[in-house]
C-alpha cells in the first residue's frame, strides 16, 4: 500500500514510499523507496539519449574521415615522390580505410561503454554507407563488386575491432 509520494521540482521523478509487509528480520511496515518517472519525462530523457548517441555518432565520423583524408594525403605523397608501383595503391586506400575506422569507434565507444561488437559495426556500417553514397552521387550511379563487398567487410570488421578496445580502454 502506499503511504507517501514525493515529486521532484521538475516532475522528473515521482518517488513512492512502499512498505513491505515483512522485513528481513520479520518486522512490519519497514518503508522501502520506489522511483518512477513521469511518462512524459521518461520520453524527454529517452529522446535525450538517442541525440547525444547522435551527437557522439557525428563526432566520431568526423574524425573518422579526418583521419582517412590524413592518410590518404600521405599515400598520395608517397606514390607522387617514390617509385612505389600503383598497383599498391589499392593496398593503401583499404589501409586507410581500416585504421580511420578503427579510430573513429575506439573514439566513439570510449564515451558509450558497452555493447562494442554491435555499435563499433553499426559505426562501420554507417561508414560505408557516407563513403559509398557519395561514391555513387560523384560517379556513374550504383554499382555492387567485389570491392564494395571487400570495403563493407573492412569497415565492419574494424569497427568491431575499434568498438571491442574502446569499450575496455
Amino acid at each position: 500500500q502506499m503511504t507517501a509520494s514525493e515529486f521532484c521540482k521538475k516532475g522528473l521523478q515521482v518517488i513512492f514510499y512502499k512498505t513491505n509487509s515483512v522485513g528481513a528480520r520479520g518486522e512490519r511496515n519497514k518503508f522501502e523507496k520506489e522511483k518512477y518517472i513521469c511518462i512524459k519525462c521518461k520520453r524527454n530523457r529517452k529522446e535525450e539519449r538517442i541525440m547525444e548517441k547522435v551527437k557522439r555518432y557525428s563526432i566520431s565520423l568526423v574524425i573518422s574521415f579526418c583521419v582517412a583524408a590524413i592518410f590518404l594525403i600521405i599515400s598520395s605523397a608517397i606514390f607522387a615522390y617514390t617509385n612505389i608501383n600503383d598497383r599498391h595503391l589499392d593496398s593503401f586506400v583499404l589501409g586507410s580505410v581500416m585504421i580511420s575506422v578503427l579510430v573513429g569507434s575506439m573514439l566513439l565507444l570510449r564515451k558509450i561503454k558497452k555493447k562494442g561488437l554491435l555499435f563499433g559495426a553499426i559505426f562501420g556500417l554507417i561508414y560505408f554507407l557516407i563513403v559509398y553514397l557519395v561514391n555513387v552521387l560523384a560517379f556513374s550511379g550504383f554499382f555492387v563488386s567485389n570491392t564494395v563487398g571487400i570495403y563493407l567487410g573492412i569497415c565492419l570488421l574494424s569497427g568491431i575491432v575499434g568498438g571491442i578496445i574502446g569499450v575496455n580502454i
